[in-house]
């Protein structure tokens, strides 16, 4: 293999696709992530779910053996509550209860009130009873955003599925706006967890599955990116810079092969 371009502190990982297939862990998954905490590097765990928080989802992955109780998760929804705590617009929410109840819980006394100047879109059962509502509001001036635009969704059966950006897309079209997007492949997941990590982007090697998504993801934020093949390849041709891998064993081989030193 061809040497790592930087010798990384940490590594920050992808999650579905990467180290769970559905709601399982895929078999290399807990071996390997232990091999690199062996070798000191500080592992954090970045998604565009938008159904979850990072506590459910810290509490699935550590459930599953995959994470200890203080790294760092961060995901959709940490992005959406951000936002709107960032900007103080009012929001429409178009989602799972998760992400309803996180973004209600930042807004200030009679935040609710007034008329609505965002329409936060995630994924939500309810979308198709929820739609019109947003498409009106959207047509009366408020500004559409949405937690990801990923087009694919890889299920627990290892076929495709649609996601988010499908509905997304259609949202766009019938207001004639472009939404605004908070996660992969806009680098705004990155600066969160390297916030929370004390890291730099320097510092970084982000592990991946899906070429639409990781790819540009870690090209918008300045790290070097590896891509773990899977379904979510399927036949995109990858760009000769980026190394692709067929499991997380061949990722711990490469560290070891590169001669990493534990850092304090």
């Amino acid at each position: 293999m061809d040497p790592i371009r930087r010798i990384p502190r940490g590594v920050f990982f992808d999650i579905d696709g990467t180290l769970l297939l559905g709601d399982q862990a895929l078999p290399d998954a807990v071996w390997a992530l232990e091999a690199l905490r062996a070798k000191g590097l500080a592992l954090a765990f970045l998604t565009n779910n938008s159904a979850e928080s990072s506590s459910q989802i810290r509490q699935k992955l550590v459930e599953l053996g995959l994470a200890k109780v203080f790294e760092v998760v961060i995901s959709g929804v940490d992005l959406a509550v951000d936002f709107i705590r960032q900007t103080k617009k009012r929001p429409f929410i178009l989602g799972s209860e998760t992400l309803k109840r996180e973004i209600e819980s930042t807004l200030p006394e009679g935040g609710r009130q007034g008329g609505v100047e965002v329409v936060i879109v995630g994924f939500s059962p309810n979308f198709w009873d929820l739609a019109n509502e947003a498409l009106r509001l959207l047509l009366q001036g408020s500004t559409l955003v949405a937690v990801h635009k990923d087009r694919l969704l890889l299920s627990a059966d290892n076929a495709y599925a649609m996601n988010l950006g499908c509905y997304v897309a259609m949202l766009e079209y019938g207001s004639k706006q472009t939404a605004v997007i908070l996660g992969k492949p806009e680098k705004r997941l990155l600066d969160l967890a390297l916030s929370a990590t004390r890291l730099t982007a320097q510092d970084i090697l982000y592990v991946g599955d899906d070429p639409e998504v990781d790819v540009p993801f870690a090209e918008n934020a300045g790290i070097e990116c590896i891509l773990r093949r899977s379904l979510s390849l399927g036949k995109h041709r990858i760009a000769g810079s980026i190394r692709t891998i067929d499991s997380l064993e061949e990722l711990v081989k490469l560290v070891k092969q590169e001669g990493f030193l534990r850092r304090a």
